[in-house]
């Protein structure tokens, strides 16, 4: 009999002002979009907001990742978004319901019973990658690189994104954990609450 799954707080993102580099971070794009828990058990899934309720409007979301994610049972953290046609976040296209939303996943917290949060995050990634099924449109993980932010922020702010999240390569999922933040200076697109978003 599998362990019930946790509650868990999301880890809250402080904010830098400047990207930089070094070999003990990682760095991923940041995309726009509803920061989600996604709790997958017993063939159903359901996506939690950061302050641990439950978004309804998401059903068909929701049956699509109990699909994709081929798993007895996980908690994963990651954000809901609509894409456009390159691949861009659309805020308003989540409030409007005529755009397909997808998941981005960027880590695993659990799976099978086994609790990852201890583990080192690039490991937890390396795991994550093993559960999402490759060709999904309805799920996705989310790519990093080690040690070049500022690069990666040099893309970011190219490809009008919100910007980047650096994150320090052996950390634990925990609530000591810092995660930053570095937005894009010329990113406008800032619809809906803020506390809802990533």
């Amino acid at each position: 009999m599998l362990t019930p799954l946790p509650a868990i707080t999301p880890i809250r993102l402080t904010p830098r002002a400047a990207p930089f580099d070094h070999p003990d971070w990682l760095f991923e794009l940041q995309y726009d979009g509803l920061r989600s828990l996604a709790y997958l058990e017993n063939g159903t899934a359901k996506l939690l907001s950061r302050q641990g309720e439950t978004y309804m409007s998401f059903q068909s979301l929701c049956a699509k990742l109990a699909r994709d994610v081929r798993v007895h049972d996980a908690i994963v953290d990651g954000g809901i978004v609509c894409l456009d046609e390159e691949n861009r976040p659309r805020v308003a296209w989540l409030h409007d319901r005529q755009h397909e939303p997808c998941y981005c996943a960027f880590d695993l917290l659990w799976c099978n019973g086994i609790d990852f949060r201890s583990q080192p995050v690039r490991n937890r990634k390396k795991a994550l990658r093993k559960v999402i099924a490759v060709r999904s449109l309805s799920v996705r993980c989310i790519d990093y690189v080690i040690e070049c932010g500022e690069s990666l922020f040099r893309i970011a702010c190219a490809r009008r994104l919100k910007g980047i999240v650096a994150k320090q390569i052996d950390a634990p999922y925990a609530e000591g954990t810092r995660w930053l933040k570095i937005r894009n200076p010329g990113y406008i697109q800032a619809e809906g609450p803020e506390d809802a978003r990533r």
